[in-house]
Parts: structure tokens; sequence; C-alpha cells
């Protein structure tokens, strides 16, 4: 049985964001994959790359590069910014962690916990198999 890769997680503060979008994305996804069981993700993150059009940077290059490598087995995506703007840079990533056979999900804004052992309510979860 092959050894388990660890999990990746992309986060975006696209423009506009508002101070500390990313801490706060980082700390859910960190609650996602302790949730799920997995270990810390491993964090690449962009925030709001203004000198680029679409406002993604160098961390989704990586990222895309360590998923073609098979670096990764899973991949968190973390907030409404993450997926929106260029979706040409967004399908290649997806395209990549399709031939790779890496689980995507999509996670929502972190919201109020429910109580203990409690999902936080709002936190939208999607899952994409290849």
């Amino acid at each position: 049985m092959a050894q388990p890769k660890p999990p990746a997680a992309y986060l975006r503060a696209a423009r506009g964001s508002a101070p500390g979008t990313l801490t706060r994305l980082h700390a859910a996804v960190a609650e996602a994959a302790h949730w799920r069981g997995w270990p810390a993700p491993m964090v690449y993150a962009d925030n709001n790359v203004p000198h680029l059009a679409d406002g993604y940077g160098p961390a989704l290059a990586r990222l895309e590069a360590a998923i073609s490598a098979g670096r990764h087995d899973r991949l968190l995506l973390a907030g409404p910014a993450t997926v929106s703007g260029n979706p040409a840079r967004l399908m290649r990533l997806l395209s990549a962690c399709t031939k790779q056979g890496v689980a995507v999900e999509i996670i929502g804004p972190p919201a109020e916990t429910a109580g203990a052992g409690q999902p936080r309510k709002g936190v939208m979860s999607r899952c994409v198999r290849s």
C-alpha cells in the first residue's frame, strides 16, 4: 500500500479583502483537515497580488507544480476568492488534480461554532473525485 501524501491547501485573499483574511482562512483549513483526520496541510497562499491582472500569484503556480509532481493526494480550497477570478487558472489546477487522482474539497468561510464536536454553521464542503 502506498504511503499517504500530505494534503495541500490553497488560500487566496482577493483585492479588497478584509485585513486578516489569510489568517482566518489558514485557521479554517487547519480545522477542516483536523475534522477529516488529516495531518496539517501544506499551505500555499496568495495575498492579493495586484501586479497580476487576475490576482493569482506564485503560490498557485507552486501548488500546481507540486500536484503535477504527485506530492499531494488531497487539496482544500478555502474561501470564495479561491475559486473566483481567472477560470482558466483554476481549471488547469483541477485538471492536474484529476490526472494525479487528487481529491479536492472546497470549504466556505468560517462561521460560528455550533458547539463542542459540532461542525461550524455555514461551512460548505464539496468533494470532487476523479
